[in-house]
């Protein structure tokens, strides 16, 4: 089991600078978590046990997504947001099973909100715009939507 250090351990002023490594690793973490209960309902038999793997999936989908949030409020709280800003495609990579490319309309979650491409567009400059705007928003990652 990974050592997870306690939310004290943010706040820490030596711990700031860590935070981007340790969020990354606290992603790899969640996504173990997810994928567990994901291989644990497609082996369950009886619906019941499959809507019980489905709502701790939900429950950890959301909590990935207050970590996101609470990382980027600490970042921005300590002026360390001039850090590279990621593109994180593992809620796309769940929702369908492969990376995302190709052209089109391209939506990612910053910070809480879901914001679009203004036009169409191939993935990777879709990327780049969802990095400009992750700055522009003091966020340290863009989500690919599913």
């Amino acid at each position: 089991m990974k050592h997870i250090p306690k939310f004290e351990d943010f706040i820490n002023e030596s711990a700031l600078n860590e935070t981007n490594a340790f969020a990354a690793e606290l992603n790899d973490y969640i996504n173990d978590m997810y994928n567990f209960v994901a291989k644990a309902r497609n082996k369950a038999k009886t619906q019941e046990e499959k809507k019980v793997y489905a709502d701790i999936i939900a429950k950890i989908d959301r909590f990935d997504h207050e970590v996101d949030l609470l990382i980027s409020d600490i970042l921005t709280e300590s002026d360390t947001i001039d850090e590279a800003v990621n593109v994180d495609a593992s809620k796309y990579v769940r929702a369908h099973g492969k990376q995302p490319k190709g052209n089109g309309m391209w939506g990612f979650e910053i910070k809480g909100q879901e914001i679009f491409t203004p036009n169409s567009m191939s993935y990777v400059d879709a990327c780049k715009w969802a990095k400009a705007e992750a700055k522009r928003l003091n966020a340290i990652t863009a989500y690919t939507l599913g």
